[in-house]
């Protein structure tokens, strides 16, 4: 039969997990500092038995995995060697597989063997196949040797290749056998075993010879003829029934060389292949690197290195043992030093062991009782398996009987988490354990205690709620076979885990709002994972984010947002992961671009759209939508004397209905459907109801989204039906029964993908170190920030930077210093028009040695707070202060004029005041302005920055350029210039009543970026602003 590679993970699991179990871990080779966490034992046949095991290792707090097949001698099943189809090249397991299987043979288990050179693959001691000599004997390692009958025996093989000219006399009385000829290691005698050629790569001498009779067994003489010699210069074919003597050109050995060239055509050569007595039957053989235990003693060893390890050992009554570790793998096993190798196998009744080689090499593959397949039953290291030189395997000599006489269940021993279901394996072989295919009916499954749980007809195991141990027989006819179970109802620890990658899960985790995760549980009692599933666990969460069910499916809520905590629990012991539900927004409509509207601006019916850019009636960015509307919705009178059939009611719309109240939209939803739409409305305290029109299954569906009763902002929101695929319009509900009019504002429409509402800005966080800007910026809601939501400016000038989305990291390099402060500013603006801020005053060291700062303002001491605001304004030309003979002064504690303020203002935004100096300005004292500052007052007054002050007692308006600007004049001013989406702060200040109701919202949004701040608690609104204080407000600006 086959033994085609599978890792059969369910079987590997079950062996992995089954346990003897006791309420304490075992003390094992405890000199070691190991203690037994579970064993298992499983028989392959009559003569071979698997054992695995997990200890803890107490000196370095790591888990050892062992794998390890007790062998007793036998015809039936005996071990073989291979190392392929020839000596030179390591193969890989499944090709040593796929060669002896080809050959006939039925394999039952396999490991890999001696070291061997890498670069080569030949094994660097001896090996002996199927009786013959392959390769020669290492000259101080061991060897392993076995007879036909399986018999094992360690020690050295004594392998010694003679080679006799019988016609000179001459010969060699230590040569060497398959192995890689060099300039040093004097005459190599090749067989066609090797290879296709000898693989030599330098010049050498070479002598073929024809085999006339003999076998190169151990003890054993070959007769040869010599065919011929010659020099080569690189590799030399090999041929069946032939052997190559070799040696190089350049030896040290020359005589040897001499000797080599004498032999001429026609001699006969003798090669004989001695070996020490014992070894004269042995059948099979491999080196061994060293000895581990000589009669009961255990070698001393001076490597205290762990790692994966491989080993061979004899046993007292002639069984033995085949040993591997596993190693350098964190949380599973760590492997063994040597001095603990040799002890475990001493504790396994070994009397003579010898290590094999290990490390990434190490492996063990056993196909198991019932099935074709091999399974690989240890775990490897390295990243796949290695190739290596040799390997010792086991095979089935016994003739196939196809008929069921043994029946075998997997998991063959269970440790379980009460309450879990695991479906039973049914597998049979007949009676010399070959597979053959299991009954399809008539197998029938017994609990040897009805408190282990139950089992149903078709080998569904549920375990029972209560920790006990007990087993499970399944028969059929007189084949039987049982299981062990050990049912644990209190794991020592749960951890969490994703389905869909198998990883942990992490602490914390953002879920897609409307989407379903996937969790799993594990279950771990003494270090092992515990055979569980998900129902057996209990799943809860704890806020109304979502649901769970038992089988760990968290749906997220489409209406609730925020975070809560999923809790899995087993037993006392449970594990926890913080879910946020994260909400998806797009913009639908910002209103920010005229050219790429979802509706049409101007008259619909009774309703006007036009687009707004007051900053009053804005809430996000620079424009908004402005809704006018009027209706009449009276009863008609009945018709009666005097009326005329379609009179006008006075209204001049002949009686006008809510459909004449419309903005038609144009907005297709790709992809998946939002669960919501948003946007923020501006009441005019009214009564009508703002309505919005979406299409949903094949038809319009009109939904209540806000009343209209509050004279203000308000973001309103209504949740949509599921399937929904357009976005329709917006419409008026008027007040029935009724007639009215008014005007509301619109901004910012946004469709959510579950609970969606963001009134936050991005949270930024920056530090200059070094000349080098570095910071984070996230975003709660919008967790798909990137790079083109932000800016960063240095004096007002965008500069080149990075932002890692995943990491939310913020990175620039900043222009090199000059000795004077610099500005940063660092924006993020979200998918709701929310934007966050942060500047940063950049003090820098000039590269000048010789660099001397000097003062700008004759009147401003270094040491004044407002001073290198002033001076930062000045380099900028964004102030000029004033000349006093030959000093330039600033006048910080002067009250700002009005002028002044727009002059100021006019620079700071880079705007050419000449452009506007054709403007008129119809102030009454439009005379009194300064000419240097006219056209900046012009200009701030046609942009809608700075207005006149109407006289009460006349019709005249004033802009009293001389007189004084207040603060909550200069925070409307500013308010008016910037974007709108900017958080405001609870203004909690003492005298925060005294801010006019114009001014609140620019207040609000100044002191929340940090741009105007109190002094001892008040704001001071009404007083006037002086220069140093708008030094520092329109630097914070910059």
């Amino acid at each position: 039969m086959k033994n085609r590679l599978k890792l059969h993970k369910r079987i590997s699991l079950g062996l992995a997990l089954s346990v003897l179990l006791a309420s304490l871990p075992v003390p094992v080779h405890a000199a070691a500092g190991y203690n037994q966490l579970h064993s298992s034992s499983l028989d392959l046949n009559n003569q071979m038995t698997m054992h695995q095991g997990t200890y803890y290792n107490t000196a370095n707090s790591s888990k050892t995995s062992e794998n390890y097949l007790v062998y007793k001698p036998g015809s039936a099943i005996t071990p073989f060697v291979s190392s392929g189809n020839d000596v030179y090249g390591a193969a890989g397991i499944s090709r040593i597989y796929e060669i002896e299987e080809g050959a006939g043979r039925n394999i039952v288990a396999a490991s890999n063997g001696d070291y061997f050179t890498m670069a080569t693959g030949v094994s660097l001691g001896v090996l002996v196949k199927d009786g013959l000599v392959r390769t020669g004997e290492h000259s101080s390692h061991e060897s392993i040797g076995f007879k036909r009958n399986g018999t094992a025996v360690i020690g050295r093989m004594g392998l010694a290749v003679r080679v006799y000219n019988g016609r000179t006399g001459g010969g060699f009385n230590g040569t060497g056998f398959n192995k890689m000829l060099t300039k040093d290691n004097g005459v190599m005698l090749y067989t066609g075993d090797f290879g296709p050629t000898n693989e030599v790569s330098i010049p050498a001498h070479n002598v073929m010879i024809r085999i006339v009779s003999g076998t190169a067994a151990p003890g054993g003489t070959v007769e040869g003829i010599v065919l011929g010699s010659a020099d080569s210069l690189g590799k030399t074919a090999l041929f069946e029934d032939e052997m190559l003597l070799s040696i190089a050109l350049n030896t040290p050995y020359t005589s040897a060389l001499n000797i080599l060239k004498e032999m001429k055509a026609e001699d006969k050569i003798t090669v004989e292949f001695s070996v020490s007595p014992g070894w004269e039957d042995v059948h099979q053989a491999l080196g061994a690197e060293r000895r581990l235990i000589t009669n009961g003693v255990v070698s001393t060893f001076q490597d205290a290195t762990r790692a994966p390890r491989t080993a061979f050992g004899l046993r007292s009554d002639g069984s033995c043992v085949l040993y591997t570790v596993d190693g350098r793998q964190s949380g599973y096993s760590m492997g063994l030093t040597y001095a603990e190798l040799a002890a475990r196998l001493k504790e396994l009744g070994c009397v003579d062991a010898v290590n094999l080689d290990g490390g990434d090499s190490t492996m063990m593959f056993a196909t198991l009782p019932g099935y074709e397949d091999r399974s690989q039953v240890n775990r490897h290291s390295g990243s796949s398996l290695r190739r290596c030189g040799n390997y010792i395997l086991f095979e089935n000599n016994a003739t196939p009987k196809k008929t069921v006489s043994h029946l075998h269940l997997y998991p063959h021993d269970l440790l379980i988490l009460a309450g879990s279901t695991v479906d039973l394996d049914v597998r049979a072989t007949d009676a010399n354990y070959y597979y053959v295919a299991p009954p399809s009916t008539g197998v029938s499954f017994s609990l040897d205690s009805k408190n282990l749980g139950t089992v149903s007809n078709a080998g569904r195991f549920t375990a029972g709620s209560k920790a006990m141990t007990g087993s499970i027989t399944a028969k059929s006819g007189s084949a039987s076979g049982r299981t062990q179970v050990s049912v644990v109802s209190a794991p020592d620890s749960v951890a969490l885990f994703l389905k869909e990658t198998g990883a942990e899960a992490p602490k914390q985790l953002s879920v897609p709002a409307g989407e379903a995760t996937a969790f799993t549980a594990k279950a771990v009692y003494n270090m092992i994972e515990l055979i569980a599933d998900s129902e057996a666990f209990t799943w809860t969460v704890d806020s109304p984010i979502g649901s769970v069910d038992q089988n760990g499916v968290f749906t997220a809520s489409t209406t609730a947002s925020g975070t809560g905590t999923l809790t899995v629990k087993a037993g006392e012991k449970s594990a926890s992961i913080e879910l946020k539900v994260v909400t998806e927004g797009r913009a639908l409509e910002t209103f920010e671009q005229p050219d790429a509207l979802i509706f049409d601006p101007g008259k619909h019916g009774d309703l006007t759209a036009v687009l707004t850019s007051d900053p009053a009636f804005v809430h996000n960015g620079y424009r908004s939508l402005s809704l006018s509307y009027s209706y009449d919705v009276r009863a008609v009178e009945p018709e009666d004397e005097g009326s005329e059939e379609g009179e006008e009611d006075g209204t001049g719309n002949g009686g006008a209905s809510d459909r004449s109240l419309s903005l038609p939209m144009r907005v297709a939803f790709t992809g998946k459907n939002p669960t919501m739409l948003a946007a923020w409305v501006y009441g005019n305290g009214r009564n009508e109801v703002l309505q919005v029109d979406v299409r949903a299954g094949g038809e319009t569906k009109t939904l209540a989204m806000s009343g209209l009763k509050t004279a203000g902002w308000t973001l309103a929101h209504v949740q949509l039906p599921a399937g929904v695929t357009h976005l329709e319009g917006l419409s008026i509900l008027p007040v029935s029964q009724s007639r009215g009019s008014g005007t509301i504002y619109i901004d910012q429409i946004m469709a959510g993908f579950g609970h969606y509402l963001d009134e936050t800005p991005p949270a930024i966080e920056a530090r200059v170190e070094d000349s080098f800007l570095t910071g984070t910026i996230a975003d709660d809601l919008d967790s798909d920030l990137d790079a083109s939501s932000i800016s960063v400016t240095y004096d007002g000038q965008a500069i080149a930077f990075t932002y890692d989305k995943s990491a939310k990291k913020l990175s620039a390099s900043l222009p090199q210093g000059d000795g004077y402060e610099h500005r940063i500013l660092v924006r993020a603006t979200d998918k709701s028009g929310n934007i966050g801020r942060l500047g940063l005053f950049h003090p820098t060291e000039s590269p000048d040695a010789d660099f001397v700062r000097e003062a700008v303002f004759s009147d401003m001491k270094a040491s004044h707070w407002s001073t290198a605001y002033a001076e930062y304004l000045y380099r900028h030309d964004i102030i000029t202060g004033r000349l006093s003979g030959k000093n330039r002064v600033y006048d910080p504690d002067n009250t700002m004029t009005r002028q002044e303020f727009a002059a100021v203002i006019i620079r700071w935004l880079g705007v050419d005041a000449d452009e506007y100096s054709g403007q008129k300005l119809s102030f009454a004292d439009g005379s009194k302005i300064q000419s240097w500052a006219v056209d900046s007052v012009k200009a701030a007054v046609a942009l809608g920055y700075m207005a006149g002050k109407a006289d009460s007692g006349s019709n005249k308006v004033y802009f009293d350029p001389a007189g004084p600007i207040s603060r909550q004049e200069v925070m409307t001013v500013i308010g008016r210039i910037q974007e709108k989406g900017y958080a405001g702060a609870t203004l909690d200040f003492k005298d925060a009543k005294d801010v006019a109701s114009w001014a609140l919202p620019y207040a609000s949004a100044l002191v929340g970026q940090g741009v105007i701040s109190g002094y001892n608690g008040r704001l001071d609104p009404k007083g006037n602003v002086t220069r140093a204080q708008i030094a520092k407000i329109i630097a914070e600006l910059n």
